[in-house]
């Protein structure tokens, strides 16, 4: 039963979340201030770096391991 309450209030601040957000101050919503702030943020870039980063490492990793396993199948 308890795991029931802890859905219903999750679900209940979930949405109060969401209305609060939709309130305008000025000509934007907190919302669209949140976002902005953001998407403009360095720390977002330094994770895009990361991630970039990742992707071509991953690439390399790959691209060794396929080296690997086409040596060891030739006589």
């Amino acid at each position: 039963m308890d795991e029931v309450k802890f859905v219903i209030k999750t679900f209940l601040a979930t949405l109060l979340l969401i209305a609060l957000m939709q309130i305008k101050i000025g000509d934007k919503t907190i919302e669209t201030r949140a976002y902005q702030m953001a998407s403009q943020s360095k720390f977002t870039y330094f994770l895009i770096d990361i991630a970039q980063g990742t992707i071509q490492l991953s690439k390399q990793l790959k691209k060794l391991i396929d080296q690997a396993f086409d040596k060891s199948k030739t006589p």
